[in-house]
């Protein structure tokens, strides 16, 4: 408990791009450190991390963690944390930008607080990629750690040598992962990464620009980014991939169809000429106008009153044998209702969706309610019930991943950070995620956008998405809901 018609629909831009990216549980811990203690500030890597941390997210990780110029202890608490994360994930991966160091052939990541007197100072004050390797090896598919520490370093010149035979390089000494990881290095073995004088560095800009490409192999990726810093730097700075990942499988941050675009027809747009309509009509629903700026809003709801009208839900559905998928029509009923937490507590108002496909057989109750439980590493819980027939086409649900938000019908959505977990049989249970970096953008998410999209994968193996709008009556039930919470 701790927790895819008749039109080639630019839904499928969404579908693939977000759903295939939930195909896998992908968890990242993103580190920048640009202000140490004595050594001058490095100017990009704190703004390397936040972009890095935004572009993961849009790309489907389920949670991606950041932390800023951490010191040893920072560090060591956040990679333990990773760890635990990283444990039963299919990807884990660690992005580090600021100073490294290789010591004796070993490579370091360097905190924000570490002073490096001398040679033996580091494996004390540093942490080393050895270390680092041991956080991801969880993760059961792919473990990816890049760095972009390969910068001038300025500990080396007035760093003590008390061992003579102890090597120190300069930049980074190559690296064997074990099997199923990739290691990346801004700059292979021996040479200096540039930090650059655009917003981010050379290594970064590369690999935010390649990100964004679909359906990439991850060591084609790698390559490509090699390529670009290499013309970006004037062949200065060469990034190196070690990579021990199996030929036979490839893994992508990204995919999405050829040819489409990311528009997405309304229900009233007409019909391709040629194609035939694979669903039956569909009554429109009436969508009511959202509260204007300055509008006052209605008193708050008694619990278990429906908010009003029903709202629209679409039901995209991957489909072998169409590869424009299929599209159902339905409808949400928005209330609050009161539930009890637990024993011995007070009640508490939740916020609840009752949804409809008619043309599928598919009924769906979806609950979210803040939590109370402080053994419960998170802010909110979302309970997700399927009710479906016993002759359900696609043989039932196997898996929701997670749930996203977006603005409207035809727009990318964003993760919320959280964990999905099964917990019976059409019954789901997602934790939002109570860490810092997550919390305030969970909250905003909630509150800022009007559509939910919920994935999920069949029994068959097939994926689909329900996409919910709130429309006013689900505004006005959020509005009440987070007001009781004080939120």
């Amino acid at each position: 408990m701790r927790i895819a018609t008749a039109i080639v629909w630019g839904f499928l831009l969404i579908f693939a791009t977000v759903l295939s990216s939930y195909a896998d549980n992908r968890v990242a811990l993103v580190i920048g450190n640009s202000s140490y203690a004595s050594v001058a500030a490095l100017p990009n890597p704190k703004r390397d991390a936040e972009a890095v941390t935004a572009a993961l997210r849009n790309v489907g990780f389920q949670s991606v963690t950041m932390i800023a110029d951490a010191g040893r202890e920072t560090l060591v608490k956040a990679l333990g944390a990773f760890a635990r994360e990283a444990d039963g994930a299919d990807w884990a991966l660690v992005y580090f930008a600021g100073h490294g160091i290789e010591v004796g052939g070993a490579n370091y990541l360097i905190p924000v607080d570490a002073r490096l007197v001398s040679d033996r100072d580091v494996s004390v004050e540093a942490i080393s990629l050895d270390q680092i390797m041991t956080y991801v090896e969880g993760a059961k598919r792919l473990r990816v750690v890049i760095l972009d520490a390969c910068r001038e370093n300025p500990f080396l010149a007035k760093m003590l040598r008390k061992d003579p035979s102890r090597s120190i390089g300069r930049g980074l000494a190559r690296y064997e992962p074990v099997p199923g990881s990739i290691v990346v290095f801004a700059a292979k073995e021996g040479q200096i990464a540039l930090d650059g004088d655009a917003p981010n560095s050379p290594f970064a800009t590369a690999f935010l620009k390649n990100l964004k490409v679909p359906k990439l192999d991850v060591r084609r990726l790698f390559d490509l980014v090699r390529d670009d810093v290499m013309e970006m730097t004037g062949r200065r700075q060469q990034p190196f991939a070690y990579s021990s990942v199996s030929g036979r499988e490839e893994f992508y941050f990204l995919m999405t169809p050829v040819g489409l675009t990311p528009t997405t027809p309304q229900i009233s747009d007409p019909i391709v000429p040629g194609q035939q309509e694979l669903t039956a009509p569909t009554a429109r629903l009436k969508i009511p106008d959202r509260f204007e700026p300055g509008q006052q809003a209605p008193p708050a709801l008694t619990p278990g009153t429906q908010a009003g009208p029903a709202q629209k839900v679409v039901l995209y559905e991957e489909d072998p044998a169409d590869p424009h998928g299929k599209r159902f029509v339905g409808s949400a009923i928005w209330r609050t209702e009161t539930v009890t937490p637990g024993p011995g507590q007070p009640p508490e108002l939740a916020i609840r969706a009752d949804v409809e496909v008619p043309e599928r057989k598919l009924a769906m109750t979806w609950s979210l309610r803040r939590n109370t439980d402080k053994g419960l590493p998170a802010t909110h819980t979302v309970e997700i019930m399927f009710k479906l027939p016993a002759d359900f086409p696609s043989g039932g649900i196997s898996n929701v991943p997670g749930i996203l938000m977006k603005q409207a019908e035809q727009t990318r959505g964003t993760p919320l950070a959280g964990l999905a977990v099964k917990v019976t049989p059409g019954f789901y249970l997602i934790g939002l995620s109570n860490a810092d970096a997550d919390k305030d953008r969970n909250l905003q998410l909630l509150k800022e956008r009007s559509w939910f999209d919920i994935p999920v994968v069949y029994n068959n193996n097939r994926r689909a998405i329900l996409a919910l709008e709130k429309g006013t009556p689900g505004e006005r039930v959020f509005a009440d809901a987070f007001k009781a919470w004080k939120q």
